[in-house]
């Protein structure tokens, strides 16, 4: 795109008629430029990311100076130059939001903004997470928890922070705000980047490096230095080939060992970019991303194994891991003066696949781990006085241990057409969004699938049926009707939305008000609902239709 540049100077000019000669100062205008603003440049106006989403790049951008309630935008500066290890870091920073790293390495994040959400690890469900504008959720209407978190640091560009509710635009689970994630674009020049991150973490009991060989001879020093290395590895290639076309490949490979003893981690993330500029006005974006993650998760300590060993791991079986396929394209079109009226027109399409399988132990909510049952039996085996165990669960010296299984997955489609048309009269200027947006979902879930067999039950709840593992866990019940936990409970889901908002602004956009509605079909569709999870059919008809209305108005007014 060509532009007419004004240049302008200051100076000082020195004219010497003659040797007495007085020296004259001469001050040229602003710079300042004149042609069509840049098609990447919609700042404040209108929005040509993935779903129509706005992503600003900083708190300079005008759209972030006229939000009417509370955004911060993270840049790729305040990334990058504040010594930020993983997401969850960079989140920190952001006032209202309260950040659980219960992993330790960026792979299951608990986000909360202003209280709301974050029951326990990945539950994220009052916090709507987007990338790129799109879902990352299992399943965005069904299963409002972060599964799987589908994101590395190294890959991110910058992250865009809403507090506050805004389901007009973005849809349903956005109680507490949105976290939108940008990841990095394809440059105009093609750049090659590799980057190696190690992380050491200072866990050798007699505050050095590593531990010393103990007396037995047993190299603990290697095994602890093994222990205390993660590795964040990441490369990228790409940029514009011609004017019209180009592609980005990106990968992240995280490796090694979490903040605690024997908590083996692996993350990897490549992703995919293509681009294609029909002309000015007209383009075409498409991505393809694969995440596999598999972690430790090493669990609480009870106050007497912290005192021994804060690093220990004594959930072994306490696991978590899975994958996300996510595939998408967007076509944009651009029309009109945006001084008049012009805006953007957007059709999404994005879809993913998810899986993931978390193994635990019937001990999952006990903090006493060592297998001593009285003071004798914990003073021989070394431990403090005053130890002492009232629930031991190990397979070896309990018959109610079980390790549970919890797999499912998720089939997303979704399409969305959207439209940001601006309409500007000189006192008063709208700004209409407007759109469509339909999902479909099919929500594989297997619950609590036991490793261990028992014998059938001949009495009591659930007789003449065959357990999988005895009943040990907290709030589980065995499938009277199915018997066993083999069987997949299969939600096919269907969600269709319709959004209307409209931004007035008056006397230079000093006041303005935006009232919106959206409008929600919801169709669940479960075939063994009733059985799998002893809904009586009476409350199974009401949750099979549960259209709803959103509405919302923003008013705002800025004095200066």
């Amino acid at each position: 795109m060509h532009k007419k540049v004004l240049l302008a100077l200051t100076a000082s000019l020195i004219c010497q008629e003659s040797l007495f000669a007085k020296e004259k100062d001469y001050t040229l205008g602003k710079v300042s430029t004149a042609g069509k603003k840049d098609k990447s440049d919609y700042s404040g106006q209108v929005n040509l990311g993935y779903s129509g989403i706005t992503a600003p790049k900083s708190w300079q951008d005008e759209e972030v100076k006229k939000y009417t309630g509370s955004r911060t935008v993270i840049s790729n500066k305040a990334l990058t130059q504040q010594a930020n290890q993983s997401i969850e870091e960079a989140l920190q920073n952001v006032p209202g939001l309260q950040i659980r790293n219960a992993t330790g390495v960026g792979a299951m994040p608990t986000i909360q903004i202003r209280g709301f959400g974050a029951g326990g690890s990945g539950h994220s469900d009052a916090t709507l997470m987007l990338v790129n504008g799109i879902p990352v959720y299992m399943a965005p209407y069904a299963h409002i928890e972060l599964d799987i978190f589908p994101v590395t640091f190294q890959a991110i560009d910058r992250i865009d922070v809403i507090k506050g509710g805004g389901s007009v635009q973005y849809g349903p689970n956005t109680y507490g705000g949105i976290v939108n994630i940008i990841t990095k674009p394809i440059p105009t020049q093609w750049e090659n980047q590799a980057a190696e991150r190690i992380t050491y973490w200072a866990k050798a009991r007699n505050a050095g490096f590593a531990a010393p060989p103990d007396k037995t001879g047993d190299p603990s020093f290697i095994k602890s230095l093994g222990n205390n290395l993660l590795y964040n590895t990441y490369v990228r290639s790409g940029g514009m080939i011609n004017k019209h076309v180009g592609i980005q490949a990106q990968a992240n490979w995280v490796r090694g060992q979490g903040f605690r003893d024997n908590s083996p981690s692996s993350i990897s993330n490549y992703w995919l970019d293509g681009i294609y500029d029909i002309n000015e006005n007209n383009g075409i974006k498409a991505y393809y991303q694969y995440y596999d993650f598999a972690i430790a998760q090493p669990g609480s300590l009870s106050e007497q194994d912290y005192k021994i060993n804060r690093f220990a791991n004594l959930r072994p079986l306490n696991q978590k891991g899975g994958r996300s396929q996510r595939f998408g394209a967007v076509y944009e079109n651009r029309f009109g003066d945006l001084d008049r009226v012009g805006g953007t027109f957007s059709f999404t399409y994005y879809g993913q696949l998810m899986t993931r399988d978390f193994q635990v132990s019937s001990s999952y909510n006990s903090a006493n781990m060592v297998t001593c049952f009285s003071e004798a039996a914990c003073r021989a085996a070394g431990l403090p006085a005053g130890y002492n165990l009232a629930v031991p669960y190990y397979a070896t010296n309990y018959n109610g241990w079980a390790e549970v299984e919890n797999p499912v997955r998720s089939i997303n489609n979704a399409f969305e057409p959207k439209v940001n048309l601006i309409v500007n009269t000189g006192k008063v200027r709208q700004t209409f969004i407007m759109g469509l947006r339909f999902m479909t979902t099919t929500f594989l879930q297997r619950q609590y699938l036991n490793t261990n067999e028992c014998a059938t039950k001949t009495s009591g709840e659930g007789a003449g049926f065959l357990c999988e593992g005895p009943n040990v866990m907290s709030g589980w019940k065995p499938h009277i009707k199915h018997g066993v936990y083999r069987n997949w409970n299969n939600w096919r889901n269907n969600y269709t939305a319709v959004y209307l908002s409209d931004r007035i602004e008056a006397w230079d956009g000093r006041f303005f008000i935006v009232p919106g509605l959206r409008y929600a079909f919801v169709q669940y569709n479960n075939e063994n609902a009733a059985n799998w999870a002893q809904i009586p059919e009476k409350d199974l008809r009401k949750i099979k239709h549960m259209n709803n209305w959103m509405p919302s108005t923003n008013i705002g007014f800025i004095p200066v």
